[in-house]
């Protein structure tokens, strides 16, 4: 039996999907089923140049996914000492296969 992967101090590679000033809030894609929330304030270093749509970053679940609403995340700022899953895709599309880093 496996335990769940996306619990909460698990850590992943995601990518920026959205950005939402207003929240002033990011949203991210790191393989579950919704994306995460992750407040800018949690990213050492914020740069809206560098941290825009598309943009990979470490996170790691604070609160995970509970019923519409996605996972609590933040930034991992130092990745050192953590193992980070990296999420990919299978060439069909279909199914996600999991890379410990």
């Amino acid at each position: 039996m496996s335990k769940p992967l996306f619990v909460q101090g698990n850590c992943f590679k995601a990518r920026i999907t959205r950005i939402e000033p207003s929240l002033e809030a990011a949203f991210v894609d790191f393989g579950a089923e919704r994306h995460g929330f992750l407040s800018l304030k949690d990213i050492k270093g914020y740069d809206k140049a560098s941290h825009k749509e598309g943009a990979e970053i470490t996170i790691c679940i604070n609160k995970p996914e509970k019923g519409q609403k996605g996972a609590q995340v933040t930034a991992l700022g130092d990745a050192n000492n953590a193992i980070v899953h990296d999420l990919i895709s299978t060439d069909d599309n279909s199914a996600w296969s999991v890379l410990r880093l």
